[in-house]
């Protein structure tokens, strides 16, 4: 099998919930939501890792990443600790800003039953009559009704919907009783971060790691 074929393989789609940690929400203050994620962009980048849904409520976010375990843990993990080191130079006291994130592995005929509950979320949190026009989401570009603030893998969504179809899904979800338990089942066996892959500390980004084998080859030559 070649590598391409084993990367596309390997590489799950998971749904990664981060909670906030403390009395203080996550971002107190806009700027923040937009921190996070430019910094879980770049985490992304590194790793290889392709986000395909985010929703950021007032108390947690919400990520639907494609990429495989260790790459997740590390970009993931990465991002949040970034985040935390912003966070504590602007905000008291010193504190950890999320629990330990957690990931679930969506099975392929959840995909989009997993997409529309994340793009949910802030709907069933009071925080917005119709999920396409909640900021913090992705269903704002989905439903082609806002940007979209992470760059989105947009490619497999296209060739199974458009927007006003999906429009049609989000207003829906959350009637379909059968559809929102099978993801909150899903959610109940979501597994800490530190449980996939090698450890994230010590692994490199797949670029970096790429760099120093051939720093060490030509060493060797020399």
């Amino acid at each position: 099998m070649s590598g391409r074929a084993t990367a596309e393989r390997e590489a799950a789609l998971w749904y990664v919930v981060a909670e906030g940690a403390g009395a203080l929400p996550p971002w107190p203050k806009e700027r923040d939501r937009f921190i996070f994620l430019a910094l879980l962009r770049r985490r992304l980048r590194e790793w290889g890792a392709a986000c395909e849904g985010y929703c950021l409520t007032d108390r947690e976010a919400r990520l639907l990443i494609r990429a495989d375990g260790e790459s997740l843990r590390a970009a993931a993990g990465a991002a949040a600790r970034d985040y935390g080191r912003h966070w504590h130079e602007w905000y008291a006291p010193r504190r950890k800003v999320f629990r330990p994130l957690r990931a679930a592995g969506v099975p392929g005929e959840l995909r989009w039953d997993a997409l529309a509950h994340l793009e949910t979320a802030p709907v069933r949190a009071g925080l917005c009559g119709k999920a396409e026009s909640y900021r913090w989401s992705s269903a704002a570009a989905h439903a082609c009704w806002g940007p979209a603030y992470l760059p989105l893998e947009m490619e497999g969504w296209r060739a199974e919907w458009t927007s006003g179809g999906w429009r049609e899904r989000l207003e829906a979800w959350n009637r379909d009783l059968r559809r929102v338990k099978a993801i909150v089942r899903l959610l109940e066996g979501a597994r800490p971060l530190r449980a996939l892959g090698g450890p994230a500390e010590e692994a490199a980004p797949p670029l970096l790691a790429m760099a120093a084998g051939s720093a060490r080859a030509a060493a060797a030559r020399a």
